[in-house]
């Protein structure tokens, strides 16, 4: 019934459908410039807690400890670092949108080899598919280097970088010295 009476209809819908259309084609990137931000703050705040005991035990009958470790370490860069693209994908630059999809995709790989944080691979699946699904809307040619962060992007980044640091300090803050590694 909805469709047959849109088909009625059709020609008073079509231009709020445009106005629709350019709206949320004008909103999109910062939408998903700030998506990405919150997706490399998941992985820095997950960098800075402890992972799930029973989980990296399962793990590390599969992984040796050592790329466990690694993995952790590499999810923090990830996520550090797809703070700093979100910036560029506001700005709608091709290639952010090409190094946010490989940081996305690394996020991946790390949060499972990091110790099964399966939550968060499905956060960052998430943030790909849309990523992948709004390829069209970053077409400028540019240097990620030459970019400029506003204030509020550089409170934004300060704001995830010093909460992971605290919340580091706060989640090891009763573990015990040991001298056996």
């Amino acid at each position: 019934i909805g469709n047959f009476e849109y088909q009625i209809r059709r020609v008073r819908f079509a231009p709020v459908l445009s106005q629709l259309t350019q709206a949320a084609s004008a909103i999109a990137p910062s939408l998903i410039a700030g998506i990405v931000l919150v997706a490399g703050g998941v992985l820095l705040l997950s960098g800075a807690t402890p992972s799930v005991e029973s989980r990296i035990l399962s793990l590390r009958l599969w992984i040796p400890l050592p790329f466990i470790e690694i993995s952790h370490f590499v999810g923090s860069l990830v996520g550090a670092a797809l703070l700093i693209v979100s910036r560029s994908l506001q700005r709608r630059l091709d290639s952010a949108w090409v190094i946010a999809s490989f940081l996305t995709i690394a996020g991946i790989v790390t949060s499972l080899f990091k110790g099964l944080d399966f939550e968060e691979a499905i956060l960052l699946g998430f943030v790909l598919i849309v990523l992948m699904a709004s390829r069209k809307r970053f077409y400028r040619k540019g240097y990620l280097l030459h970019q400029r962060f506003s204030p509020g992007w550089i409170a934004a980044i300060a704001f995830t970088s010093i909460a992971s640091l605290w919340l580091g300090a706060f989640a090891f803050k009763h573990v015990e010295y040991q001298h056996e590694l």
